[in-house]
């Protein structure tokens, strides 16, 4: 039995054919996102939609910028890291421009995450090179999980003046 979803994964050790699979989460972030318009182009259930200032949960924490997030958990019906970022790249080049007016309009970052699988064929590494220059064309960076923290950090201080 697998559970999965893009902030935790567990897998029950004890079942020989367990994998949790791959899976991507695009994320967008920016304090003038405005979560409702994202959904309005991108035909994924929204995970974590959130504004800017926005209480975060029942606690005291604040929203320190928006963010919102769309999984290929439940899209894609194999575990193949290609599958999931084929599908997703589709999914995007076909609504580019709204996307990018979107983007544009809230000045909002994104990237896509990658969730690994435990399997052959399931790892950052195994990803199509044609795959990964698609991403690259439309300037979409894709990372692996745990890499994305620094990197979104990186970009930050990068697009300072």
């Amino acid at each position: 039995m697998v559970k999965a979803s893009a902030t935790s994964m567990t897998s029950d050790p004890s079942d020989p054919d367990d994998d949790t699979g791959a899976f991507i989460v695009l994320d967008f972030h920016g304090d003038n996102l405005d979560p409702e318009s994202l959904a309005s182009v991108i035909p994924l259930r929204a995970g974590r939609p959130t504004r800017k200032g926005q209480r975060l949960g029942r606690g005291t924490r604040i929203a320190p910028t928006g963010y919102c997030g769309f999984s290929t958990l439940d899209q894609v019906s194999t575990s193949s890291g290609n599958a999931h970022l084929a599908f997703l790249l589709d999914m995007i080049e076909s609504r580019l421009a709204a996307i990018r007016d979107v983007m544009t309009a809230q000045s909002l970052t994104w990237k896509a995450v990658f969730f690994e699988g435990e399997k052959e064929g399931r790892s950052f590494a195994d990803l199509s090179p044609e795959l990964l220059q698609r991403a690259a064309r439309i300037g979409l960076p894709l990372l692996p999980k745990g890499e994305e923290k620094a990197t979104f950090v990186w970009d930050q201080h990068c697009s300072q003046p």
